[in-house]
């Protein structure tokens, strides 16, 4: 067996993992190896966040879902075509396999029958995630007629006839997404949303107003306090058992869409071997360094089991990839990249903190929350659904957070408040700025100005 040795070896080729290897290059390292998995490069490119756009702007523009996957494909083939030519000139070697630590400083690497062992300095693991299935009587993903996100946004997910009825468990971001996916190509949805808050990480009002929403005639239903209970596949279909807030139902569905969140990718690594301890959840325990238990092994990404968002794990690559060289103390800011959207039928959005973090936090803040059909443009274009809220520190004015929930820019609206949050600008600041009438975003222009009406709030310029 082939034993090579390494400053730095990497775990994974996703947005972590290369992100990683060229912080650890600047940093001076010289040998730096990446080994990502035989069936996959990069999560988001290939079954997560890029695909998924392109079957939901398909189902919105109402495409055959042949052309839908036949298009699906051609962006992933280009998409993986760009990122792999990207890897050409970046300083650092690449293989494929299925790695496992066989001690704290080395790797085995196990390809086509073949195996090579990395001995390395520093190691990062940056492995990704993979779809958390929970434990439900009858559920079993082997089963053509049981989904996960996966198997409807990858280049392998095919459809024979279009769906006529589908069953979300879960109403998280995907769980939403692909609901809206399925709703888009005409079947029948139900989404079981398993506790009473929609939209958790926002402040209730939103979750509230898209409950709302999901009450629409052009809407599909979110069941809250819902739970399958009991799941049978059979050849036609699924018939399930369901926990409707006490009331429990019987019905068939084509597919059961199991949408409940993901889980760190690290079956495979024998971690026992690297002395790598576990949390109580079952991911790594590390700390804002990203350093494990283990001094020279350090973790980057989704395998993390949170905030997996693609600029999170882009900023804890680079970081792990620093720290492992420079052996520094570079921290994760994790306030600073708190920026979410969600692309499904009535999109949602924040940056920064809540109105309830915030007040977790110890801090005094003043608010103002506006509806989207009560204003401007948002009445100009029917937009019936929707909020937008601002989060200003007392007395200061200074922006700590946003959230938009309702048209179908939300995700673009949020982003006006990345340079503001940023250069830690005010409510005063805001009105000092130039707004456009009527568009969607002046509507921040309201909302600064509602909070420098408030007498707990100094704005001198307005």
């Amino acid at each position: 067996m082939k034993k090579n040795s390494l400053d730095v070896l990497v775990l994974g080729a996703g947005t972590a993992a290369t992100n990683a290897a060229r912080s650890a290059l600047r940093a001076g390292a010289k040998r730096v190896h990446i080994v990502h998995m035989t069936e996959l490069i990069n999560t988001c490119v290939e079954e997560g966040c890029m695909p998924s756009k392109s079957v939901l702007a398909g189902g919105h523009a109402k495409e055959p879902l042949s052309v839908i996957e036949t298009t699906r494909n051609a962006h992933i083939i280009r998409l993986r075509k760009a990122l792999s030519e990207g890897f050409n000139d970046s300083g650092f070697s690449i293989s494929e396999g299925v790695a496992m630590f066989i001690s704290p400083h080395e790797v085995r690497v196990l390809n086509k029958g073949e195996g090579t062992t990395y001995l390395a300095n520093k190691i990062i693991i940056a492995t990704g995630s993979t779809p958390f299935v929970p434990s439900i009587p009858g559920i079993d993903v082997s089963h053509e007629r049981v989904l996960l996100s996966d198997e409807v946004v990858s280049e392998r997910a095919h459809f024979e006839i279009s769906p006529v009825s589908v069953l979300v468990v879960g109403a998280g971001p995907i769980g939403l997404e692909l609901a809206t996916f399925f709703h888009d190509i005409s079947a029948h949805v139900d989404v079981l949303n398993r506790t009473d808050t929609l939209l958790p990480a926002m402040d209730p009002e939103f979750g509230l107003e898209r409950l709302r929403a999901s009450q629409d005639k052009y809407s599909f239903p979110i069941h809250q306090s819902a739970n399958l209970l009991r799941a049978t596949p059979h050849n036609d279909g699924v018939t399930c058992v369901i926990d409707i807030a006490g009331e429990k139902i019987e019905r068939d569905y084509d597919y059961v869409l199991v949408a409940t969140g993901r889980k760190p990718r690290i079956t495979e690594l024998n971690l026992e071997a690297a002395g790598v301890k576990l949390n109580d959840n079952g991911g790594i325990v590390h700390d804002d360094t990203m350093r494990t238990s283990v001094p020279h092994i350090f973790v980057a990404g989704d395998v993390t089991g949170h905030h997996q968002i693609l600029h999170f794990a882009a900023e804890m690559g680079k970081i792990a990839g620093m720290n492992a060289v420079s052996d520094g103390l570079e921290k994760m800011n994790y306030d600073q990249h708190m920026l979410a959207i969600s692309f499904d039928q009535f999109p949602s959005a924040f940056i920064g903190l809540t109105e309830t973090e915030a007040k977790k936090r110890g801090i005094d803040v003043v608010t103002s929350t506006r509806h989207f059909n009560s204003i401007g443009l948002g009445i100009l274009k029917r937009q019936e659904y929707g909020l937008w809220k601002l989060v200003v520190e007392a007395n200061t004015g200074k922006v700590l957070g946003s959230q938009v929930l309702g048209p179908a820019v939300a995700g673009e609206l949020v982003q006006l408040l990345v340079p503001v949050i940023y250069n830690g600008n005010t409510a005063d600041d805001i009105l000092s700025m130039t707004w456009y009438h009527p568009t969607f975003a002046e509507i921040l222009y309201s909302l600064a100005r509602d909070i420098c009406r408030h007498e707990n709030v100094y704005c001198p310029g307005s």
